[in-house]
């Protein structure tokens, strides 16, 4: 999300622009630093062109240079969310934008608060966000530098029952390392495989930058994995198919009976034995 003020620096590759001045609700004006040209641009455009990461501010540029990091990011898509998650993103936006542009986050918190109520009822909203809310949406945004998808909701990644917070990426890490780790040596702990998925995110994400790091789970979340296996499965990555199918064979459990004697069993093996009468 850029909001276009005057005088802001952007970068379209390796070009640094200016915004002289916002002509229109929809376009701006910009000025080639080196060349001094002027040239105009809807501002739907710029923001595809943001969005696509061939666009970036000064922050964003500082930031990827001092970090070695490449500045080109993922595109902001909304595709794989739900309808509540996308209509709660987009409210989310609306509000940043429209307080931007009021200069709300530089003024009193009284100001605010009164230009929430505004841009409430603007949209038709009975019941405003806190301020402190908007205030937590800015820093997450300016947090990670300025990348809209920190303001993204994550209705769809809250879990829940037999669901996992974690991303695919994440949990086929875990799995991994619990194929490599946990299941390939008779004795091992679930300290062992988390730090093994600790050291493989990290890895990972020292070749992304900050807003797509992988987050690391918490010991608990392996422990509750590993809980999850089936003890046939864990004899068969420890000891193979043979031992595992020994250990785990067969085995019918008692009839149950409601008196003494109901029941009674006898060894039929054979024996070599011979019985014979007294003739």
């Amino acid at each position: 999300m850029i909001t276009f003020l005057k005088d802001q620096s952007i970068y379209r590759g390796e070009i640094e622009l200016r915004i002289v001045r916002t002509i229109d609700v929809d376009q701006v004006q910009l000025e080639n630093v080196k060349t001094g040209e002027l040239s105009n641009h809807k501002t739907f455009n710029l923001l595809a062109e943001y969005v696509a990461g061939e666009l970036c501010t000064a922050a964003q540029r500082k930031h990827a240079l001092a970090t070695g990091v490449a500045l080109r990011r993922k595109p902001a898509r909304m595709e794989h969310m739900s309808t509540a998650a996308k209509k709660d993103s987009h409210r989310r936006i609306d509000y940043l934008v429209r307080l931007e542009r009021k200069g709300s986050f530089e003024s009193t918190v009284e100001r605010l608060c009164g230009d929430i109520e505004e841009v409430s009822r603007e949209r038709g909203e009975l019941r405003p966000p806190h301020h402190t809310t908007v205030y937590r949406w800015r820093r997450r945004f300016l947090d990670n530098q300025r990348d809209i998808r920190a303001v993204f909701c994550q209705f769809d990644k809250q879990g829940g029952k037999g669901q996992s917070r974690l991303s695919p990426k994440v949990e086929a890490i875990i799995f991994d390392k619990i194929e490599n780790v946990f299941l390939a040596k008779p004795r091992s702990s679930a300290e062992e495989v988390h730090n093994a998925v600790f050291l493989e995110i990290s890895r990972r994400n020292t070749q992304r930058i900050e807003p797509e790091w992988l987050a690391v789970p918490g010991l608990r979340t392996v422990q509750r994995r590993l809980m999850q296996l089936y003890a046939f499965e864990v004899a068969v990555g420890r000891f193979g198919q043979k031992e595992a199918e020994r250990m785990f064979a067969n085995h019918l459990g008692a009839r149950r009976v409601a008196r003494i004697l109901e029941l009674v069993e006898i060894d039929h093996s054979p024996v070599d034995l011979l019985v014979t009468d007294e003739n």
